[in-house]
């Protein structure tokens, strides 16, 4: 259930939820202070309107920020198409198995456009890193084992392309390399 966006919004809560208890205690025992200064000094009021005032600002800050960050949220990018635009569905699928100290892909050839790279890790910690015929970095996603990662380029530029891991995996991760070939 991780890989798919039920996960990660389960994440999400799990990850933020005890900071949002923590501060919404915080927010309740502010207001609480706040109203029971009908008997007190006209600085401590002030001083304690401050403490209310800061507490409800770092609030407004983190939804703002946690609202302006969902369009990065991977998973939801795809929802976030322009109304009335599909995104494209991929055209190919390549699916890659990393092990160490290489790895296995099911095809040598490509063509050229929108390709599914469906990746997977056998032993350890791996990473999918793809390069272009001018030995730029396209991509790269981290492979776990046991997880499968999927990974969407638009390879439009004909020739042949490096897959490298980027994560230390043991003695021979220098020599941890693959090749595939995009065609007009």
């Amino acid at each position: 259930m991780l890989g798919t966006g039920w996960g990660a919004i389960l994440l999400l809560l799990y990850l933020t939820a005890p900071f949002l208890v923590i501060f919404t205690l915080l927010l309740l025992l502010a207001f609480r202070r706040g109203r029971s200064l009908s008997g007190a000094v006209l600085g401590e009021k002030a001083a304690r309107g401050m403490e209310v005032a800061w507490l409800m600002g770092v609030g407004i800050a983190w939804a703002v920020i946690n609202l302006v960050s969902i369009p990065w949220i991977p998973w939801l990018q795809p929802l976030a198409a322009t109304p009335g635009q599909t995104p494209s569905e991929p055209v190919q699928a390549v699916n890659v198995e990393a092990f160490m100290w290489g790895y296995t892909i099911d095809t040598y050839e490509v063509k050229a456009g929108t390709v599914k790279f469906v990746a997977r890790a056998h032993d350890t910690i791996h990473s999918l890193t793809i390069y272009s015929p001018r030995g730029e970095i396209l991509a790269t996603v981290m492979l776990l084992p046991g997880m499968r990662e999927e990974l969407v380029l638009n390879l439009v530029e004909p020739g042949e392309y490096v897959i490298r891991c980027l994560e230390f995996c043991g003695d021979g991760h220098s020599a941890m390399l693959s090749k595939f070939k995009v065609v007009g």
